[in-house]
């Protein structure tokens, strides 16, 4: 298995937090080459985010909901 990340963006939360949201895709090994897996949200530097939609994850430390800016 492998991984890699896809994407990456910054959120904001109602109170001001900000994160850097880490998109990571596995990737699993089969008879056509690296076939995507999991997906997965982290938060950099450590943690996990929840996808709720393509602009909102919820921080699951904080159990906050928090917002992609631009």
């Amino acid at each position: 298995m492998s991984e890699e990340v896809v994407e990456r963006f910054t959120v904001e939360t109602e109170t001001g937090a900000r994160y850097t949201i880490l998109l990571i895709q596995e990737y699993r090994s089969g008879a056509g080459g690296r076939i995507p897996a999991l997906r997965r949200y982290d938060v950099q530097g450590g943690g996990h985010a929840n996808y709720i939609d393509d602009d909102t994850v919820r921080i699951v430390a904080t159990n906050e909901l928090a917002r992609r800016v631009a």
